[in-house]
């Protein structure tokens, strides 16, 4: 409601032509459903097996709504993702940061909670309360991305949030059902936070640099959509992950919340590689425009 009273006031009034063109309806339905669809069979599988119908069926068919969105694109005359947006090589690195940023993200949280309460037998208050030193260090590094993006480049700075980010996920990696709090605990909580707020001012700019005028809001659309779509499909992965794991040591003469642990453990270490990966795949693709990437007033 404040967003609607106030954007007559605040939003720049757009003085020039108006832009000529349909809206893709049908792009739109297919997208948002495919999405939907492949989103819904995707939380599934941290519950139940990959193979289960409740994980395959939805899977299957958001798939098969997003095979169907690609096609119209390419036949759209006004297509809501223009074919070959993201064959850009800078776009495309650009886009899978900030993918595993956000699943980063959301899969810590989730997580930790059932660590800190399952495991540490912490309250939900005190639970909340753990989290807020990467609040605020998320809140306090986030607007000095772009300023170190305009210094340095956002190749630099992709890769520098993914390498913290990734030593933050790795020593959260080290969780035992007794881990004290100020520890590997709290220092993952403080270096997570950091690479994940370089890593998405950076990557917007990426996403941003060399967009036409008038693809600067599709450019943010796919941004956000990715922001949506990486918690979910984490989620999912580690999830999964994380319950196996834990199965695997349950069987045996592991107390169960030392194999919940080291299930959560194992799923914060694989997604630590993934981001170390993932910071070197950056350095060697994100070549070309590494200084400066976008003038002063666009940063």
């Amino acid at each position: 409601m404040a967003a609607v009273l106030l954007a007559p006031r605040l939003l720049p009034r757009d003085a020039g032509t108006p832009a000529e063109g349909k809206v893709d309806v049908l792009g739109a339905v297919l997208a948002t459903a495919g999405l939907s669809l492949l989103s819904y069979g995707l939380v599934h599988a941290a519950e139940t097996s990959w193979t289960s119908a409740a994980v395959t069926v939805p899977s299957l068919l958001g798939v098969a709504l997003l095979a169907a969105f690609a096609l119209v694109e390419r036949r759209a005359a006004d297509p809501l993702l223009p074919p070959g947006f993201l064959v850009s090589r800078r776009r495309a690195t650009a886009l899978w940061a900030v993918l595993i940023a956000s699943a980063g993200t959301a899969t810590t949280f989730f997580l930790l909670s059932l660590y800190f309460q399952q495991v540490a037998g912490l309250s939900p208050l005190r639970t909340s309360a753990a989290f807020l030193p990467f609040t605020v260090v998320l809140l306090a590094v986030g607007p000095l991305g772009g300023r170190l993006v305009a210094r340095f480049g956002s190749r630099t700075v992709i890769a520098a949030g993914l390498l913290p980010a990734a030593a933050g996920l790795l020593l959260l990696g080290r969780l035992t059902d007794h881990s004290p709090y100020a520890g590997p605990v709290l220092a993952g909580l403080l270096l997570l936070p950091a690479g994940i707020a370089l890593v998405f001012s950076a990557a917007t700019i990426t996403m941003l640099n060399d967009v036409p005028a008038e693809q600067s809001g599709l450019a943010g659309g796919v941004v956000n959509t990715a922001l949506e779509t990486g918690p979910t499909i984490g989620l999912a992965v580690l999830a999964s992950l994380a319950a196996s794991h834990t199965a695997g040591l349950t069987g045996g003469a592991t107390a169960r919340t030392a194999a919940e642990a080291s299930g959560y453990a194992f799923a914060f270490t694989t997604a630590g590689v993934v981001f170390a990966v993932s910071a070197l795949a950056a350095v060697l693709l994100l070549r070309g425009q590494s200084r400066h990437d976008l003038p002063a007033d666009r940063v």
